[in-house]
């Protein structure tokens, strides 16, 4: 369960401690929100700012370490250089090149 700010705001809980809340919060895990530890000893007026949203299921690749970057597959066409945004597009432009020869 995350907690997503309707918009920056800066409170005082009720231990007296001061927090800022940020609506575009992104966590080191790439979600954005806040988790319920983050949002505990709030008053009700300050909890009406935040929207309860349910964490998203994340999917992991069998061959992708967690945090990994990988390149996407280039569409390029071999004989021309020309980039093509599926592979599917570059499929039926290559019949083009087996046409010429």
């Amino acid at each position: 369960m995350r907690y997503i700010p309707k918009r920056d705001f800066h409170c005082v809980d009720r231990d007296g401690r001061k927090r800022f809340y940020r609506a575009k919060h992104r966590r080191e895990d790439g979600t954005h929100g806040y988790i319920r530890d983050e949002v505990t000893n709030l008053y009700r007026n300050h909890i009406s700012m935040l929207v309860k949203v349910e964490d998203p299921p994340t999917i992991e690749h069998a061959t992708a370490g967690p945090g990994e970057l990988r390149s996407l597959p280039t569409n390029e066409c071999e004989d021309c250089g020309r980039d093509f945004k599926t592979p599917a597009a570059l499929g039926s432009h290559r019949r083009v090149h087996d046409e010429e020869e």
